[in-house]
């Protein structure tokens, strides 16, 4: 009896078939197996239950799969259950037709009757019961030689049994006899009520393509045969004696990216070099020479297209070469992203790569140095890139490097090539991979690293220019940095704008320089508050991403039209592209990009104004979820200023006030995005005024006032401080300025936040018609994009105004009455009045007790006598029954007349 295998026994790994021992085995026997097998319990069931039309099972996978492992428990499985089962191994040994008729009719007639009689354990005696093996009658298959007639008649012989019978053919797929295969043919030409599986590294001509086209083929191969997860995890603890707990959910992972599953892969993991001396015993020796070397010179490459394969190996004949090896051998797959490709299994293609390696670099990078040329051509920038620099070959990695870099850093692949010319600052840098190294840093938010190459490309420059695409690269590298500056545009960037602004200009650049250029010049147009320009710019940007197949570069395109469309036309186009740009990056699994978080932004915004928290708060959450290091300051502050305000709005009022005041006052005038600064500054005014941050508040008004000035947000700013302070005449007088020809809003919100405020002030003073005018002038800017949000925040002056125009607003009355409907919803019970009876003048002096400045001053700043404003001061005395100035003070913080 054989003894057990060790643990480093190849013949004893995994799942496959082990066939150890001093003297030959019948082919007839069915194989022992290791006990420590996994025996494929998900095949078995299939295998078990197989419709009554499948007469033939086709087990075609690479050796190490565990084929025969998984048939001879099969067998033993169907014997166990008085089911006839045979078994026959071919392969090369089976020379003659005779001689397979003879084995076949041994088998089939022994399969016939052992039925019922369960083989032995793994090492036990093979004896069988010799009354089984003596009643094996003789079958004559001499006289017509046709093999159908000697099939049929062998089939008769068994036709009393239980039906089906099942024929296993171990190797089918190694037999190498012309005549012995034209046999077996018969078996697929006759339906016979047998089922035969036919088991091998490959699958044999025998005719099973046309009962396959009938239905009549189950097919099992490679993938089938795979370990799955769970199944990773037993062989990986079984293999390190452990017990699966002490496995990481990580390492299954790695072992599956490794090894696609292959069983003798996963077991031998730890065990490198016999890994690959099984590779090249029982893998690449099954093949011929020439199929090895084609594999081994594509080896360079992990997808390989066959135009590629055919550059690589010098062989015209590569595709067909490699489709009947991915047909019959599973060592191959078609490439799932790209048609016409393959992909040689990873472990098999390193043991190749290695093979390739050792012939000497040369033929490495060679190999390379065609890919690259061959992935220029077809366009494949980021691939040309990385085998370029694999080939060693530092001219070819500049030519390389100038026509497909810029490609790479448009098809959103800076990270790998940051990565590929880190690894080289080891040598001597030149002056394409600085700006390329440059412009990679930039795209990853690494500003200070950019401004270091940066410096290195301007030494390397001379002070003079390079010539053409070269400086054309370096020109782009001045954009973006200056794009991502938070400081003055330098001059020679303004100077660069100016000139590239010039259609005919730009008509002499590449195209890769040109969608560059484009996106540069509608984040200066949006700067400069040109959002008409910003958004022709990015329209041809994104159509031209589109041709050119550059799909992040039309994302990122599509999220900055939806930042130009907020401040140009208002929220509805602006969601529409932002809609737009996450469902195409989801549908191409790209939904977590941080390309994304303006996006989200858009939409979390739109759904703030339209009162709808939920979505506001989930959309803001992404938002602030796909934020990273390459995203600019300016998103960022949009992002998370957004998040603010929805939190505000959801009751963390203190905190996120807090984030807003951190987040304006990084606003610097020259330098902050105008669109960004025109929704923030006076939304925090407005919130600090609330709670009654008065110094904070005053920090906004001299903010807005240096970021925004002579804006319609400035007046805003102002008309809400005034307001404030009581001083609605001084309001009233600065919302009068803002519709004069020249004072232009940078955000369309803004207008409706004026009309809005407008309306209650000249309501104030009685003026009916001219607050109508302003109501019906809100109602129709808001009406487009569903705007609420700014109809509830000036309740409740507003409310008998809205109630006042029932019937008087035309065809907006229905949005009339919705925008009625939510406020009345949404408000409180109106206040009583002031229990002390203070006036409105005296409220407003009462605003300015708390200040430093003398009555005297106080007075001139409400234009009234000293007199007067005594007079008024002892009212609120008397009013609050206090008899001091600090009395009046305290008092009126207690009841909540000032802020505390």
């Amino acid at each position: 009896m054989d003894s057990d295998p060790g643990p480093g026994d190849t013949r004893y790994v995994g799942a496959w078939r082990t066939a150890a021992g001093g003297t030959t085995a019948p082919a007839t026997d069915v194989p022992r197996t290791d006990h420590r097998t996994l025996l494929h319990p998900r095949q078995q069931a299939l295998l078990s239950d197989l419709p009554a039309h499948v007469e033939h099972v086709a087990v075609v996978a690479p050796t190490g799969h565990g084929k025969t492992a998984l048939l001879a428990q099969h067998v033993r499985a169907l014997r166990a259950a008085g089911r006839p089962a045979a078994w026959l191994t071919l392969g090369p040994r089976c020379r003659s037709a005779g001689q397979l008729w003879d084995e076949l009719a041994a088998a089939m007639l022994e399969g016939s009757s052992t039925a019922g009689v369960p083989s032995p354990r793994p090492g036990q005696s093979h004896d069988r019961d010799a009354a089984a093996v003596t009643d094996v009658p003789d079958l004559d298959l001499s006289g017509d030689g046709s093999p159908r007639a000697r099939w049929q008649r062998l089939v008769a012989a068994v036709d009393d049994q239980v039906r089906p019978f099942t024929l296993v053919l171990d190797e089918a797929g190694e037999v190498v006899s012309p005549e012995v295969l034209d046999a077996l043919g018969a078996l697929t030409a006759v339906r016979s009520g047998v089922r035969v599986v036919w088991v091998g590294r490959r699958e044999p001509p025998v005719g099973l393509p046309g009962p396959r086209l009938e239905e009549r083929v189950l097919d099992l191969g490679a993938a089938d045969l795979a370990l799955r997860p769970d199944e990773v995890l037993r062989v990986l603890a079984r293999s390190r004696h452990t017990a699966q707990s002490a496995v990481a959910d990580d390492e299954v992972r790695d072992a599956l990216a490794r090894t696609r599953g292959w069983p003798v892969a996963v077991a031998l993991l730890g065990r490198p070099d016999q890994l690959a001396d099984y590779v090249v015993e029982e893998v690449l020796a099954g093949l011929g020479e020439d199929e090895v070397e084609l594999l081994r010179r594509t080896s360079v490459v992990d997808v390989l297209p066959v135009d590629l394969a055919v550059r690589l190996s010098d062989r015209q004949d590569a595709g067909s070469v490699l489709h009947a090896l991915q047909r019959t051998t599973g060592l191959l797959e078609r490439s799932a992203g790209e048609e016409g490709a393959y992909q040689t299994h990873p472990v098999v293609r390193q043991v190749l790569l290695e093979q390739l390696h050792e012939r000497g670099s040369d033929a490495c990078h060679v190999s390379h140095a065609v890919a690259s040329r061959w992935f220029g051509e077809t366009g494949d920038h980021w691939a040309a890139v990385e085998h370029a620099a694999a080939a060693e070959d530092g001219k070819l990695l500049q030519r390389t490097l100038l026509t497909h870099g810029l490609g790479v850093l448009l098809a959103g692949r800076a990270g790998p090539l940051r990565e590929l010319l880190r690894a080289r600052s080891g040598r001597s840098r030149t002056a394409v991979e600085v700006v390329h190294h440059a412009l990679a840093a930039l795209e990853e938010g690494d500003v200070p690293a950019a401004d270091a190459l940066l410096v290195h490309a301007r030494a390397l420059r001379h002070g003079g220019g390079w010539a053409g695409r070269l400086e054309d690269l370096f020109q782009c590298l001045l954009l973006q940095r200056a794009r991502s500056a938070t400081g003055p545009v330098p001059g020679e960037v303004l100077a660069l704008v100016a000139a590239l602004r010039d259609p005919a200009r730009r008509e002499d650049l590449d195209i890769d320089v040109a969608l560059q250029v484009m996106v540069s010049l509608a984040g200066f147009s949006s700067y400069e508050g040109d959002h008409d320009a910003a958004c022709r710019y990015l329209e041809q940007a994104r159509s031209l991403a589109e041709l050119y197949g550059y799909q992040e570069l039309a994302l990122q395109c599509q999220v900055l039209l939806s930042a130009a469309e907020l401040a140009r036309s208002g929220l509805g186009a602006a969601r529409e592209h932002a809609q737009r740009a996450v469902e195409q990056a989801t549908a191409r699994g790209r939904g977590e990009s941080p390309k994304l978080a303006f996006a989200h932004t858009v939409i979390a915004w739109s759904a703030y104004q339209q009162l709808d928290d939920e979505l506001a708060t989930v959309s803001a959450a992404r938002a602030v979820a796909a934020l990273d290091a390459t995203v600019d300051p300016f998103t960022r502050i949009a992002v998370r200023g957004c998040e603010a305000l929805v939190a505000f709005a959801a009751g963390e009022r203190h905190p996120a006030l807090l984030q807003l005041r951190g987040l304006v006052s990084d606003l610097e005038p020259g330098r902050a995005d105008p669109a960004i600064a025109a929704h923030l500054l006076p939304r925090t005014l407005r919130l600090c005024l609330q709670q009654g941050e008065w110094s904070w508040a005053q920090e906004c008004l001299e903010l807005t006032d240096a970021v925004l000035p002579g804006t319609g947000e400035a007046v805003l700013a102002h008309a809400l401080w005034a307001r404030a302070r009581h001083r609605e005449d001084v309001a009233r007088r600065a919302l009068a300025d803002v519709w004069r020809p020249g004072t232009r809003c940078e955000v369309t919100d803004t207008r409706l936040e004026l009309q809005l405020l407008r309306a209650v002030l000249l309501g104030q003073v009685d003026d009916h018609g001219g607050a109508h005018d302003s109501l019906v002038q809100a109602l129709r800017t808001s009406e487009p994009d569903g705007m609420v949000r700014p109809f509830a925040d000036a309740r409740p002056g507003l409310l008998p105004h809205l109630v006042a125009a029932a019937g008087r607003v035309g065809d907006l009355e229905p949005w009339r009455a919705h925008v009625t409907d939510v406020i009345r919803r949404r408000s409180t019970v109106a206040p009583g009045p002031d229990p002390s009876g203070l006036t409105p003048r005296e409220m407003a002096v009462l605003v300015d007790l708390p200040s430093l400045l003398p009555l005297s001053a106080i007075a001139a700043q409400h234009h009234v006598s000293p007199n007067t404003l005594k007079t008024q001061v002892k009212a609120i005395y008397r009013k609050l029954e206090v008899s001091s100035r600090h009395e009046a003070v305290t008092v009126a913080r207690l009841r909540g007349l000032l802020p505390s």
